[in-house]
């Protein structure tokens, strides 16, 4: 059985969520604007796993991803995230030559606990190519609607917070996340309708906090991204990253590393690649 959502886009959701805050409650004096906007930006060169071919090859990945509250209303927040990541490619003849951009834009609302969250959102994602030709079906996008919970610092959104406060660094701890998707199969709108064979989407998120070393933090996180396709078939990536950062005034500045385990997702493969490089978390 397909689901159509032909006349939901990023706007209609978030005024929905909005609206829904809103009603929340009689006391109107609780509502609260906040515009507030956490995220980090990265660079990193491939150090290994790359081929190179005597055509483009991958060469760096440069990621963006920003996270704004909007709206509060008690324990509801209402918020957005805008993020892509480019691929920059390499060749015998060019060091920086734009190949791939995938972007993702994410209004949602969670709902917020002492030490752990829930949250839904409605996922829009595009992957374009820029210096090579598109395959037969073109650009790939993708629509879905995700439920998570998760514990604070398994996100970006958390992350400064806990670490330049001074809490939760004495010794390690784990936090993890888990979210579920359903894409969408709508035909009218590029926000709900689609042009690949997935059907529903789990994701997961491990993160060990090992330990704080004078202003130094190090962790690792273990990604897990599942896809299941119209066939049942399935493709599965597997991603460890080590970071190493230092605390600042409100934000979190070092180095990282992230290996990819196993990919075989067919429409951004980074099976068995390696990069290292500076990450901003803000």
């Amino acid at each position: 059985m397909k689901i159509s959502f032909k006349f939901i886009s990023p706007a209609v959701f978030m005024l929905v969520l909005v609206g829904c805050l809103i009603l929340i409650g009689n006391d109107e004096a609780s509502g609260e604007l906040l515009m507030q906007t956490q995220g980090y930006a990265s660079f990193a060169p491939y150090i290994h796993g790359v081929e190179k071919t005597a055509g483009l090859y991958p060469g760096y990945r440069a990621e963006f991803l920003s996270h704004v509250d909007f709206f509060r209303k008690g324990r509801f927040v209402a918020s957005g995230i805008v993020g892509n990541m480019t691929i920059i490619s390499r060749s015998d003849s060019t060091v920086f030559n734009l190949d791939k951009i995938r972007y993702t834009l994410s209004p949602g609302i969670r709902y917020e606990f002492d030490t752990w969250f829930i949250q839904s959102v409605f996922h829009h994602e595009s992957l374009y190519s820029i210096s090579r030709a598109e395959d037969f079906n073109g650009a790939y996008w993708q629509n879905s609607i995700r439920f998570g919970i998760g514990t604070k610092s398994s996100s970006y959104l958390y992350l400064p917070e806990k670490f330049t406060s001074g809490a939760g660094i004495r010794g390690s701890s784990f936090d993890a996340r888990c979210t579920a998707g359903m894409f969408m199969h709508g035909s009218d709108s590029v926000w709900s309708a689609r042009n690949h064979s997935y059907r529903y989407e789990m994701l997961s998120v491990l993160r060990y906090h090992v330990s704080a070393i004078h202003n130094w933090i190090i962790s690792s996180t273990l990604n897990q991204h599942l896809w299941l396709k119209e066939d049942n078939s399935s493709e599965n990536k597997t991603s460890l990253t080590i970071n190493f950062y230092k605390k600042a005034t409100g934000r979190l500045f070092g180095i990282y590393y992230v290996y990819t385990l196993y990919d075989s997702y067919e429409e951004n493969n980074e099976d068995k690649q390696g990069a290292l490089g500076l990450r901003i978390v803000y």
